[in-house]
């Protein structure tokens, strides 16, 4: 169905042509003609929203554009859902790179220290410092045999030490 503007000025003149053409009171043309008042009194508001994008603007109901506002509430619920996830991964994603450039520097402390040093009480706070790193079997396992077997014997005398 499409909606017709029309101005209210003719409108008036229609419901009292209806009105002095009428037979009755009850009759159809008293009918329409108070419809038409009704139609006249409601406020412009009623009769729908100028809704529109980019100087182009349409006449939409009140509920079309209630059902728009609501949908684009929730689409902006869903993008702030999202932002806040993607800050919380990029968050986490620096938390790892961070980790990961702490566990390299290690590593390569590890190396120095171990390829260079004939200390044994040095080689223990290399073993007690990559035992404390997140993932220290993986650098482990970066390590040469040589830097691992050293790493084996400090662990075992730190063991015995103990016992």
């Amino acid at each position: 169905m499409s909606k017709v503007l029309v101005d209210p000025a003719a409108l008036e003149e229609a419901a009292k042509w209806l009105e002095v053409h009428s037979s009755s009171s009850g009759s159809a043309e008293a009918f329409a003609a108070e419809a038409l008042r009704e139609a006249i009194a409601q406020p412009a508001e009623a009769g729908g929203v100028d809704f529109g994008f980019d100087d182009r603007s349409v006449k939409v109901s009140q509920e079309a554009y209630s059902i728009f506002l609501e949908r684009e509430r929730a689409l902006q619920d869903a993008l702030s859902a999202v932002t806040a996830e993607r800050d919380r991964l990029q968050s986490q994603l620096a938390e790892t790179q961070a980790n990961d450039r702490a566990a390299m520097g290690y590593l390569h402390d590890v190396r120095q220290l171990v390829g260079g040093s004939d200390f044994p009480e040095m080689v223990r706070n290399v073993a007690r410092m990559v035992d404390a790193l997140p993932g220290c079997v993986e650098l482990i396992e970066a390590l040469s045999p040589i830097e691992c077997d050293v790493l084996r014997k400090a662990r075992a005398a730190m063991a015995a030490k103990e016992a």
